[in-house]
């Protein structure tokens, strides 16, 4: 399904749009476009579903966006989320009742993957982390299980622990190495977007509209997706940190390493 965000008064780039009509830009015999005329005049800019307009029209209520349903009858040009054509006619308004399906697929955290509450970072299961990766409750640091692990009133940077263990390394040293880097190259997420099959959308409304949804993992399923992700040689480079204990490793992530 092809659909189009408006913003409250059914306007869009300076158009106004009315349901029911069809619009065109002309433009000139055998032109092709091209993704560049995604960003110029020469096309009307809709998305293969709803959840991808979320990107560019909010569907929270309080913007009061609105969104239609659409007809491709010109020329045609996509790059990633984003198409584009420069004859569409508008169909039908989606429904509040549609746009509540996709509302309930989004949280309000500010962060990205999390499934506590007030996570500023990322990939946190915990509640009130400012660091990532954290599966315990007010950690400021990184791949925590436990609580509170930071201090107060500090204004030297102190020797942090690795795998519960003391280092002569301060956390400035400790994110210069190649180990450190090696943690962050793939993300540890606690969620993944699946789209539908077009067999699926093809006999289910609701399907096609959405395009997907959205897959949840616990956070030792999303910690062995993302290790998955590393070659033996790289899992070799994360494993050389000081005092890598596998049997915290595993009781962090779920992960077991030889």
């Amino acid at each position: 399904m092809k659909i189009k965000g408006f913003d409250e008064d059914l306007k869009c780039r300076g158009y106004q749009f009315e349901i029911g009509k069809t619009y065109e830009i002309k433009l000139p015999d055998g032109y092709e476009l091209t993704k560049e005329d995604l960003c110029s005049d020469k096309v009307f800019h809709y998305c293969n579903s709803l959840r991808k307009v979320h990107g560019y029209y909010s569907v929270e209520p309080e913007e009061n966006n609105r969104f239609c349903e659409i007809e491709v009858l010109g020329r045609e040009v996509t790059d990633g989320d984003k198409c584009g054509s420069n004859k569409i006619k508008i169909i039908r308004e989606i429904a509040e009742k549609e746009l509540d399906v996709l509302r309930g697929l989004i949280n309000g955290n500010t962060g990205f993957f999390n499934s506590g509450d007030h996570n500023s970072g990322g990939r946190n299961i915990g509640y009130c982390n400012s660091g990532n990766c954290n599966s315990g409750d007010h950690n400021s640091g990184y791949f925590n299980s436990c609580d509170y692990s930071s201090g107060l009133f500090c204004t030297q940077d102190p020797k942090i622990k690795i795998f519960d263990t003391e280092t002569d390394m301060t956390m400035k040293e400790v994110m210069q190495t190649d180990w450190y880097r090696m943690l962050f190259k793939y993300s540890i997420n606690l969620t993944k977007w699946i789209e539908y099959t077009d067999e699926e959308k093809q006999f289910d409304k609701y399907k096609d509209l959405i395009g997907g949804y959205l897959k949840t993992y616990t956070y030792k399923e999303a910690c062995k997706n993302w290790w998955n992700e590393y070659t033996d040689k790289e899992k070799a480079v994360i494993m050389s940190m000081p005092n890598f204990d596998k049997d915290k490793f595993k009781q962090i992530t779920g992960i077991e390493v030889e």
